[in-house]
């Protein structure tokens, strides 16, 4: 675990060492409604259902849509000089100015990489990583039971994150304590269902989402459960 959580380590420095402005490519961020996603990235090119693992063309999910009771991702893509990007996003309905007229926002996007990345390069890469850690983002290794996965989150929230992740975060369950609150952050899960083995420099797919940091890093003395900082990242922009 030592030589894991040092070699990713190396990784973050090295990436914000080598960073390099690839382009103004727009952010998804979480909160937006559907209507701003549109406006932004135009209509999706595809739609998947993670019930069914499938993917529906437009014309399919209008059809589908009216009947079908699980829900479905939104699909773009996007190409960046180091890699392309399917892009699946997630939306939740906000009830808190109509619950008639629900408002769709955006609770989670998982980016599906066309070729694997260190940790440290897929977050200089992506633009709403650079956004999220333009200030300082804290990178935490946590281990419940055998759920392994990556927290990254902004340390010092802005007031803009704070209330975009509050109106994701509608659907869920209200955090935890009154000491906790919803911050947009980075999930990583490198652990495959046929294989304990964690592998940092090789990251596939993560996801950008809601989460309490503050609850999720506690330290608890519980068998299983691991919680530990291993790095600051901060985008530089070089």
């Amino acid at each position: 675990m030592k030589k894991v959580l040092f070699f990713l380590l190396f990784q973050l420095l090295a990436s914000n060492i080598c960073a390099q402005v690839l382009g103004a490519s727009p952010a998804i961020r979480v909160g937006m409604n559907q209507e701003e996603v549109q406006a932004t990235f135009g209509a999706p090119q595809l739609y998947f259902s993670s019930a069914t693992s499938r993917f529906f063309t437009p014309s399919e999910y209008a059809l589908l849509v009216r009947s079908a009771s699980y829900p479905f991702a939104h699909i773009y893509s996007r190409k960046t000089a180091s890699n392309e990007y399917q892009l699946r996003v997630f939306y939740s309905m906000d009830t808190r100015q109509s619950r008639l007229h629900p408002t769709a926002r955006v609770v989670a996007v998982d980016f599906v990489f066309d070729h694997p990345l260190p940790l440290g390069d897929a977050l200089t890469d992506l633009v709403e990583a650079q956004e999220l850690c333009a200030e300082r983002c804290r990178v935490v290794a946590l281990s419940k039971l055998d759920e392994r996965k990556i927290l990254v989150y902004p340390v010092a929230i802005t007031a803009e994150q704070r209330d975009l992740a509050g109106l994701a975060a509608e659907g869920y369950q209200r955090a935890p304590d009154e000491q906790f609150s919803w911050s947009p952050a980075i999930f990583l899960t490198p652990v495959r269902p046929t294989t304990a083995t964690v592998d940092w420099s090789s990251v596939e797919q993560l996801r950008i989402g809601v989460s309490a940091p503050s609850f999720e890093t506690r330290q608890m003395s519980i068998p299983g459960f691991y919680s530990k900082v291993i790095a600051d990242w901060k985008y530089t922009g070089k």
